[in-house]
């Protein structure tokens, strides 16, 4: 067995090409760590389902490259790949953690899972996550679902995984997988410490054949342990994008919150890019949290009512997954459904939506300044970003004092649209400078 703890992807990519390793046995070591961790002592219950054609896919990739058929826009050949299971992977089930959807079986891939494969990647398998996108009721706690049980941190257990991406950042922090794709609507890809995280600009990568929250503000993106591996993912999502060049950058220029705690790793890590930075306030004023809500509840019964009228389950519109769960209530839906019964009454949210965005937009635009990138470690950035749709990344910069959250501390970066390359800059300057949290299994 391959020893795939903390392998990193360009290492196996190296591996792969000198021959020193097969995928399929990479596929074969990381099933068998995969089946460690979620099996006692440690049920981390990271992981939905496996691909049961996983190993086939490693034989033909290996097979393909004796013959020398790998090509340079395989960016991720061999590599195995996980997905949350919101995103449709022809021939296994998406069932966003809900009982419901358990026979939804998908008859085609999503484009990104398409992306993937034209890349080489090879789907292993699908992460849990909050069901359905942590949009069931108040008092569910992050990670869980009712199919797949809870996701547990493995670096804290009794602390959140957090964000409905759990399972997908609690594979790769554990090593199930080196990358996975997540989805995130407002901090899903962002909030799960230990791992870094790339919500790109809202747009920028297809949603279709995902399973919506709410269309304004869903994004699919990048998870991985390290800002390379992560930016290796997002190169394989992004590089069929005709629509939209990302922007180059030499040298980003920063604002920086004035809140943002500041240690010397961190002083280190701007001063490597920059001489000289923009100290911004957050503005008392933000977006509504009663708009915001309208939205998403509004955006979600359109868009599950749409995404179940292309699919083949015994569920046909919302109201079918509300009566279903109802039935047995304690099993389908143990911490209630009262967000989905009140998204069955949702009326159009336009005029909201405007209001939301226009203000998140305006109030970014205005801490930027004429600079590309913006740094913090207020959770607030995560909401402005969703909600304006522009590109952010999170960096995890080990423990913190402060457990009453997360007891991980990480840097949160917003940048402008399509400035993702900056935003990798920053980050690389500041993981060089911190030592992430690892799994002591």
């Amino acid at each position: 067995m391959i020893n795939v703890k903390e392998q990193s992807v360009t290492a196996l990519q190296a591996m792969l090409r000198a021959g020193e390793i097969t995928s399929v046995a990479l596929v074969e070591s990381y099933l068998a760590r995969i089946r460690q961790l979620e099996s006692a002592p440690y049920h981390l219950n990271a992981i939905s389902d496996l691909n049961p054609n996983a190993l086939d896919e490693a034989l033909a990739a290996d097979n393909a490259r004796l013959k020398g058929q790998v090509t340079p826009k395989q960016l991720l050949f061999g590599i195995p790949v996980l997905i949350k299971d919101t995103i449709d992977v022809a021939g296994m089930p998406t069932t966003a953690g809900s009982l419901a959807l358990a026979d939804n079986i998908a008859k085609s891939d999503a484009t990104i899972v398409q992306r993937l494969r034209s890349a080489g990647a090879i789907i292993l398998g699908k992460n849990n996550l909050s069901e359905f996108a942590h949009f069931m009721s108040n008092t569910q706690p992050s990670g869980f679902s009712s199919r797949g049980g809870r996701v547990i941190n493995p670096i804290m257990p009794d602390i959140t995984p957090s964000g409905s991406s759990s399972g997908s950042a609690v594979a790769v922090a554990a090593s199930m997988a080196t990358v996975a794709v997540g989805t995130e609507t407002n901090g899903s890809i962002l909030a799960p410490n230990s791992i870094v995280g790339l919500k790109p600009t809202h747009g920028l990568l297809p949603n279709d054949g995902i399973l919506p929250l709410a269309e304004s503000q869903d994004t699919v993106g990048p998870m991985g342990r390290t800002v390379s591996d992560t930016f290796a993912l997002f190169a394989a999502l992004n590089q069929y994008n005709q629509n939209q060049k990302l922007v180059p950058v030499m040298k980003p220029h920063l604002s920086v919150l004035s809140s943002l705690k500041w240690t010397t790793s961190l002083h280190e890590a701007v001063s490597d890019y920059v001489d000289h930075y923009d100290r911004v306030d957050m503005p008392e004023e933000q977006p509504n949290d009663d708009d915001e809500k309208a939205v998403f509840l509004s955006e979600f019964q359109h868009g599950i009512n749409s995404y179940l009228t292309t699919h083949s389950t015994r569920m046909n519109t919302l109201q079918d997954i509300i009566n279903f769960n109802q039935a047995d209530i304690q099993k389908r839906a143990p911490f209630g459904q009262e967000l989905l019964e009140k998204a069955l009454l949702a009326g159009d949210a336009t005029q909201e939506k405007q209001r939301v965005q226009d203000i998140a937009r305006r109030l970014l635009d205005t801490m930027l300044k004429d600079n590309n990138v913006l740094l913090g470690d207020d959770t607030q950035l995560i909401n402005l970003a969703a909600i304006a749709g522009y590109p952010s990344l999170t960096v995890p910069t080990g423990s913190s004092d402060d457990l009453y959250f997360h007891g991980l501390s990480s840097v949160i970066m917003v940048a402008k649209p399509f400035n993702e390359i900056a935003l990798k800059v920053i980050g690389q300057s500041i993981e060089s400078h911190h030592q992430r949290l690892i799994p002591e299994f």
